[in-house]
């Protein structure tokens, strides 16, 4: 008997576990829900424009390849991905200082944007799954991770309130983009047009310089300091209420890590920037 009624016992107790069990599953269930929608909601409009991207890419590189206006198939590949990143540089720059201005002061790091910034977040992340893939076939390793990053960025507004002005102020680093690939469609038109040594023809200087200047002044001097002003904020204010700390401390290893990167870069072209102006020949810059 007294067997019997410790089996029992032990029946009703696993019984009660199992249901605990259960009862807690639905309830992370339930909690998953909204996380689920919220991801279907974002996930769309993101993937919605990388396969612009992929298609942009596509047409610029058939269009290119057809009207035979590079030398090589490479060089219409590259001038095709310079015309990708172009659009998106020119559109989230120009954007990106509009929600900027008219966004308002974010008074704490959770006051979320609610101008059409979440928008163009989408917009970028979307080019960023693009400029990720591109950066794998050969551009390095610091590419790769600056286009990763970025993603991460730009997809993560969606989710949460955290960070979106300065998210947004970030968006103006790609002004230095379009003088960048501004350089290298001048000397195109220039070989189109079949002008004796395009690479240095003082429109590519022009624009090679230009892209020289707004990369120091846009990415290093006002990255550092808006930089500044986003890590003296979260100094201030502690741990944000909207996101995990662990959230909080992997953003700041973020913004931490592009400003190495710019600070890299820029070192490499204050030094090709000398030899431009002092040689008066065009380099990569």
């Amino acid at each position: 008997a007294k067997g019997l009624s410790s089996d029992f016992t032990w029946c009703v107790v696993l019984r009660i576990d199992e249901a605990r069990v259960r009862i807690q599953s639905g309830k992370m269930s339930l909690q998953l829900l909204p996380v689920a929608h919220q991801l279907s909601l974002e996930l769309w409009p993101t993937l919605l424009s990388a396969v612009f991207f992929f298609w942009l890419r596509w047409f610029s590189g058939t269009s290119i390849a057809k009207a035979a206006i590079c030398s090589s198939a490479k060089d219409s590949a590259g001038l095709a991905d310079r015309v990708t990143g172009f659009v998106h540089a020119l559109v989230s720059a120009c954007f990106g200082l509009y929600f900027l201005v008219t966004g308002g002061e974010q008074t704490t790091l959770c006051t979320p944007m609610t101008n059409g910034f979440q928008h163009l977040a989408k917009f970028s992340a979307g080019f960023f799954v693009w400029d990720t893939y591109v950066s794998l076939q050969g551009w390095g390793a610091a590419y790769v991770v600056h286009g990763i990053l970025s993603f991460m960025v730009y997809f993560l507004p969606g989710f949460i309130p955290y960070g979106h002005r300065y998210a947004c102020g970030f968006l103006l680093f790609e002004m230095s983009t379009v003088p960048f690939h501004m350089a290298k469609f001048v000397e195109t038109w220039y070989s189109v047009k079949k002008r004796p040594d395009p690479a240095n023809q003082p429109a590519v200087i022009f624009w090679q310089i230009m892209f020289a200047l707004t990369f120091l002044v846009v990415r290093n001097v006002f990255g550092y300091i808006w930089s500044f002003k986003y890590l003296r904020q979260s100094y201030l204010q502690g741990f944000p209420s909207c996101v995990p700390a662990a959230v909080h401390i992997f953003i700041l290893a973020i913004n931490v890590t592009f400003n190495s990167l710019n600070t890299l870069w820029a070192s490499k072209i204050i030094r090709r920037l000398v030899m431009v102006i002092t040689s008066g020949k065009a380099k990569k810059l």
